[in-house]
């Protein structure tokens, strides 16, 4: 296993979870109906984000990390559906994975 491999799928990780919300976010679209893009961003953000957390999960030989999970499954969803709301709400989420990336 090369640190330097998974530092960087670590950082991608990062950016895929966070990502998708802050773009919707700072386009301001309308998300009380979104338009096919948003919601292709959405799932396709997360399904990309659980592929490289799995790919991480098999590198470091830690796939029963129960709290990794969570985190790759619930936060992606937590951060894209409070980002339209309010931006301030992406803080928490990016700071829950920024921490536990670290």
């Amino acid at each position: 296993m090369k640190l330097r491999t998974v530092g960087l799928l670590l950082a991608l990780w990062c950016v895929l979870v966070i990502g998708p919300a802050v773009v919707i976010s700072l386009s301001g679209v309308n998300t009380e109906d979104p338009a096919g893009f948003v919601l292709l961003a959405w799932i396709g953000g997360y399904l990309m984000q659980f592929g490289v957390f799995m790919v991480l999960a098999m590198k470091t030989q830690r796939g029963n990390n129960l709290t990794g999970w969570l985190i790759a499954s619930l936060v992606p969803w937590a951060a894209d559906f409070s980002a339209p709301v309010s931006p301030w709400w992406l803080l928490p989420c990016a700071m829950l994975v920024i921490c536990y990336a670290w």
